[in-house]
């Protein structure tokens, strides 16, 4: 049914308007899809500025506006079926969204229940959503008012709030860890955590071709020796960039000596030049069993258990289990350091932590030096410890 135009008179002129055909149905008008409102997990409230967003669904548009709100718009009518799934699969929507200072974090759902369709549409809320901030690397000094530098002295977290408000109140024990590669995949609170030695198996493959961050299909020279179910090594002999990350699956199509396409089961965390040694792994013995003591999102840094049981800094790799994910290897960091010869510390990355309690003890010192640092944005921050 077409509309007649007709003439509007605004700022002393007449106007032809012609006003667009009425939509047949509440689902074939332009709306909110989804939505969220992004909080910093640090202190409650919205972060300040405005969320750069993005989407990977087709026809959608993404938005935000001041106090961390995104969404994505569209018109539900032309992006979903006629007729409403009753079986998987059902439309998927997802977005992402990112902030100076915080991680990047993404929310996905799919479309299960719309009653009304398509008569109406329900929009998803993902309600709010916490951010992490990015992680602070602390280094520093640590001296003797009488003596100078203390080399040797063992610089570690000793106390951690979790909010800014919350120095108020006693800290919690920091059963945490540090993941130079940041967690392959969500996982709950309850999902469990131990030691798990991973023996690097002579000889080693290499690269055959450059992989990208977030490449789960990687080429090597060969498959000699590879095995579905074991970790791969990758880049073992650099700490920082290390990745153990389970085969799926191997193509077989060639030799056993010619370059191989293998498939892993997390996409991997860095990008890695061709060349870079690769190595397959077997299992070493296992420690005791910890769990996660807050839920853990997909790229976290920082990892916070109930207990570090069998789990100590000499030791190489853990393994993560839980939440539906596949089974993930990570080298890791205690957060603890010992001072240089100058008496320089510096501690891995931290982050999800408001405050720290940093002690400095052992070197011959007869009490430990203590100061509590705030971390207030990432990056690079210093905080000295003094002896009395």
């Amino acid at each position: 049914m077409s509309v007649a135009p007709r003439i509007v008179q605004a700022a002393g002129q007449n106007w032809r308007f012609l006003p667009e055909t009425p939509p047949l149905t509440q689902a074939s008008r332009a709306q909110v899809l989804a939505r969220a409102q992004l909080i910093d997990e640090l202190t409650g409230q919205p972060p300040a500025g405005r969320p750069s967003v993005t989407t990977r669904t087709p026809g959608t548009h993404p938005v935000s506006s001041e106090g961390g709100h995104i969404g994505l718009s569209g018109r539900p009518a032309a992006l979903f079926a006629a007729a409403w799934p009753l079986l998987p699969p059902f439309p998927r929507i997802d977005m992402a969204a990112v902030l100076p200072g915080f991680m990047p974090v993404t929310r996905m759902a799919d479309l299960v229940a719309q009653p009304a369709w398509p008569a109406d549409f329900l929009l998803h809320d993902f309600g709010q959503v916490d951010l992490r901030r990015q992680p602070t690397w602390l280094s520093g000094r640590v001296a003797s008012r009488t003596t100078g530098p203390v080399a040797g002295a063992i610089v570690e977290v000793a106390e951690i709030w979790t909010s800014f408000v919350g120095i108020a109140g006693a800290g919690l024990v920091p059963n945490a860890l540090s993941l130079p590669a940041g967690l392959y995949a969500s996982r709950p609170a309850g999902a469990t955590v131990r030691r798990r030695g991973l023996n690097l198996q002579p000889p080693s493959q290499t690269l055959a071709r450059a992989a990208n961050a977030g490449d789960r299909v990687i080429r090597l020279s060969d498959r000699q020796g590879l095995l579905v179910n074991r970790p791969l090594a990758i880049a073992a002999g650099d700490p920082e960039r290390a990745e153990f990350i389970l085969v799926i699956a191997i193509d077989a199509g060639a030799a056993a000596d010619l370059p191989a396409t293998v498939t892993l089961a997390h996409p991997l965390a860095r990008g890695h030049d061709a060349g870079t040694a690769v190595q397959r792994t077997t299992f070493a013995g296992a420690g005791a069993v910890n769990t996660i003591a807050r839920p853990a999102r997909r790229g976290d840094i920082s990892l916070f258990t109930s207990g570090l049981a069998g789990i100590a800094p000499g030791n190489s790799t853990i393994e993560i289990i839980g939440g539906g994910a596949v089974a993930e290897y990570h080298g890791f960091a205690a957060w603890r350091s010992t001072a240089d010869a100058q008496g320089a510390y510096r501690l891995p990355p931290i982050h999800r932590a408001a405050h720290l309690r940093l002690r400095a003890s052992g070197s011959g010192q007869p009490n430990p030096a203590e100061i509590v640092v705030s971390l207030t944005s990432p990056g690079e921050a210093a905080a000295d410890l003094l002896f009395p």
